[in-house]
């Protein structure tokens, strides 16, 4: 029996690409074939109360109602960055977490140490010593290659400014649904659900590839 465990996490930030700053983190523990086993859900109390300015940007502004009746039924956990941190340790101790998988991982792992930075005030890495891999990268490498997704992307229009197949989250679970007006719902949990069904998909492929995002701080 597969006893590989994974640690999906997704980010919501404020502060645009160059210096995002983590409000919301989506978490769910998976088996190898994408069968959620755990999941989670948190609003970073540090940016989310802590910088109402940023939190009430316009974009923003549109996305965060409902986070509000979430934390009222007790759905959603606010909580601090740091306490984030020691949970997400917490979480790959007892699942024997294999390893930690974001969509963009690159951008993710930006954000998280760029949050943990801010609060604790001194350069900070988020992740302990656990592989991490890119989602994304792993698409690249399987399904994005693949004729008959290249050929739906072209169909309905879903090609990027270079001419490429978009390989969005949101492209490709309307392509995993057959869906082309799919909408993502832009927050960390129902994006996890998204990025679960991707990961299985990409595993179904049983293709070798590189998963692994090596930082180079």
């Amino acid at each position: 029996m597969d006893k590989n465990r994974y640690l999906l996490v997704d980010t919501e930030t404020v502060g645009g690409f160059g210096n995002p700053l983590v409000y919301d983190v989506g978490l769910a523990v998976v088996d190898s074939s994408g069968k959620i086993e755990f999941t989670k859900s948190f609003a970073i109390s540090d940016i989310f109360y802590g910088l109402p300015a940023l939190m009430n940007t316009a974009y923003i502004s549109k996305k965060i109602s409902p986070y509000f009746e979430e934390i009222r039924n007790g759905e959603r956990d606010v909580v601090t960055i740091e306490y984030t941190q020691s949970y997400i340790e917490y979480i790959t101790k007892t699942y024997n977490i294999r390893a930690i998988i974001s969509y963009n991982m690159p951008f993710d792992y930006r954000a998280l140490n760029n949050t943990l930075t801010y609060v604790k005030g001194k350069k900070s890495r988020f992740f302990g010593e656990i592989r991490l891999w890119c989602l994304l990268k792993m698409v690249r490498q399987t399904v994005g290659r693949q004729k008959t997704y290249i050929k739906w992307c072209n169909k309905h229009g879903f090609i990027t400014k270079n001419g490429q197949p978009s390989l969005t989250v949101e492209t490709l679970c309307r392509y995993i649904a057959r869906d082309p007006d799919y909408k993502e719902k832009h927050t960390g949990i129902s994006d996890i659900f998204d990025e679960v069904k991707i990961f299985s998909w990409v595993q179904r492929q049983h293709k070798a590839m590189n998963r692994d995002y090596l930082p180079r701080d």
